[in-house]
């Protein structure tokens, strides 16, 4: 059937989200509804969706996103996993993740502030602890926070 076809060829486009064909045989009519993959980050040449999805678009997509660094695919994968499953509240601060491997994170918030993060465990605790350490007078000017190990977290 055409419809099945036009939605398959549709459905390959990596930027497409989902595709819906309509058709009302008594007008003649055929509705075709495209929902486009939302971009989130960006990661390489490529961008990604809050469900962890990398795509290209076929116009560039305007608007500021963390960046996505990684060594490899597999790496890549593992910065776009931690920042899709960080709170809304926490990662709309994030600029960068830098993987530099599948369990070893850095993150570069929008004030500059380094945190070095380590593996993607413990999330509630580290952000709590980050809060914690951002409230302490004498960590006003800091540029690194290390929550890597939660039970010995250091600033510099």
């Amino acid at each position: 059937e055409k419809a099945q076809v036009v939605t398959s060829k549709l459905s390959s486009l990596d930027w497409i989200a989902s595709v819906q064909i309509k058709r009302n045989w008594i007008s003649r009519s055929v509705d075709l509804h495209l929902i486009p993959r939302i971009a989130i980050a960006k990661a390489g040449e490529q961008y990604v969706d809050s469900d962890g999805v990398s795509f290209t678009s076929p116009v560039v997509i305007s608007g500021s996103f963390p960046t996505i660094s990684a060594a490899d695919q597999a790496s890549r994968n593992a910065g776009i996993k931690l920042l899709i499953t960080l709170p809304l509240e926490f990662s709309k601060k994030i600029s960068k993740v830098v993987a530099t491997s599948e369990s070893n994170f850095q993150i570069l918030l929008d004030d500059n502030l380094r945190i070095i993060w380590g593996e993607n465990r413990d999330d509630q605790l580290k952000i709590k602890i980050y809060k914690a350490l951002l409230q302490l007078p004498e960590n006003s000017k800091i540029k690194i926070m290390d929550v890597s190990d939660p039970t010995k977290p250091t600033v510099k």
